[in-house]
């Protein structure tokens, strides 16, 4: 199977994994997790794989291992969260070994399941979709659904057609040049402890607001005319100006590239680019202002392709050299996603699990995603998801990071959610 420029170019652990994490009150015996794990990756055979490095054309080549050494059951420990942040902590080697493992920890009639993917192979969508497949094996209901049967991200250029390839390069130039207003933000990643004393695996500092909070900050954002990416996107700007002061703040955010590929099924792949909003660090002080002025400039992008941070750039434009080169791009596009780490808070907003999710039934109590922890990121890094009613922030860092770092932005990311919680419920004068 031959690998994607993405893929290629990014490869290693650069760039971390992602993690779901879900508890249901259901259990299965070593051999049904085992066997449901086994037709998963029949499903998705790029997780069968390992990723091989060659100069002309890298690819993905069957691993000759069983199934079960990718997965790690255990009994149900008694520190939980201290093994639940191991299994998100230990790395996986694509080019050892499969992109994924599925940890299982074992109760009395409950379980914890941990899945981790490498970003390289899978972003937010795409770690879910396995997680959503491997829920419909476990509980028996089969196939959720016909799975992609392309991963190539030249299905965007095909999808475009001819009439909409040209106007799509020109605005992804356009973003480009946008784009390099960043150096110019304020480095809002100054001042984070940095940890000096070798590789310590930094713990997921997750941030939950209940039902009735989650509610209210809808409720807000719907009021406004905004969506809850628009809101989140207001309370990230809000976590960077806290931080800065009296200067242009950045918020940078993911977004989901499937949406051009006219592909409904589901894409075990990274298809996710970078977006951004600017604002004055003192404009965020006024939420409803502000609002206005983020589902502005969200409402513009949301009809082009995005800039330089996004992977789709050099994935069109360079996706037909050889992967020797490829390897090189990569290097530089990782420093320029490094750089803008520096420039603003990044986040991701995964959007909804419950469909994911939705095999288990109502015997899944909760669910949620860690962030990718990527090597010498100068800030931490916060990931969004909803579940149950209730919306998740997960914040973490790699280990050039220390846990104080985390829990600041942690500590960030509650001021600037209840403070437009807060907003909502006063009377615009």
């Amino acid at each position: 199977m031959r690998a994607e420029f993405i893929e290629v170019g990014l490869l290693g652990t650069e760039l971390g994994q992602l993690a779901v994490v879900a508890d249901v009150r259901l259990s299965w015996t070593h051999a049904e997790i085992e066997a449901a794990f086994g037709r998963l990756l029949g499903v998705h055979p790029v997780l069968d794989c390992r990723f091989e490095r060659r100069f002309w054309r890298c690819r993905w080549v069957p691993v000759d291992a069983p199934a079960g050494a990718s997965v790690c059951i255990e009994t149900w420990p008694v520190d939980l969260d201290r093994r639940t942040q191991a299994a998100i902590a230990e790395e996986i080697a694509p080019e050892r070994e499969r992109p994924i493992r599925l940890t299982v920890l074992r109760g009395e009639g409950r379980t914890r399941l941990i899945l981790n993917l490498p970003h390289l192979v899978a972003d937010g969508n795409g770690v879910l979709t396995v997680m959503q497949e491997l829920a419909a094996q476990l509980t028996g209901t089969g196939h959720v659904a016909p799975v992609g049967g392309s991963r190539s991200v030249w299905q965007i250029a095909r999808a475009l057609g001819p009439g909409q390839l040209i106007p799509a390069l020109r605005a992804m130039f356009g973003e480009m040049v946008r784009t390099l207003s960043v150096p110019f933000l304020a480095i809002w990643s100054a001042g984070f402890e940095r940890n000096r004393t070798g590789r310590t695996p930094l713990p997921v500092r997750r941030l939950l607001l209940n039902e009735s909070e989650t509610s209210r900050l809808h409720d807000f954002c719907r009021g406004e005319g905004a969506t809850i990416n628009d809101g989140l996107v207001l309370a990230a700007l809000g976590v960077a100006a806290r931080r800065v002061g009296e200067k242009t703040v950045g918020a940078f955010y993911t977004i989901n590239l499937r949406r051009f590929l006219g592909e409904p099924r589901p894409i075990v792949a990274n298809l996710s680019g970078f977006d951004m909003v600017t604002l004055d660090a003192q404009q965020v002080g006024d939420p409803r202002a502000a609002l206005a002025r983020v589902c502005k400039v969200t409402g513009e992008q949301k009809s082009r392709l995005p800039g330089l941070g996004s992977n789709l750039v050099p994935l069109v434009l360079f996706g037909w050299i050889v992967d020797g080169l490829a390897i090189g791009i990569g290097r530089i596009i990782k420093r320029l996603v490094r750089l803008q780490g520096h420039r603003g808070q990044v986040m991701t907003n995964v959007g909804v699990m419950d469909p994911y999710l939705a095999p288990f039934g109502d015997r899944c109590e909760d669910a949620w995603m860690t962030p990718p922890s990527v090597l010498d990121f100068p800030a931490p890094i916060a990931l969004v998801t909803s579940f149950a009613g209730r919306l998740s922030v997960a914040v973490s860092g790699r280990d050039n990071l220390t846990a104080s770092a985390v829990e600041e932005v942690e500590r960030l990311w509650r001021e600037s959610l209840e403070g437009l919680i807060q907003a909502g419920e006063r009377v615009p004068v």
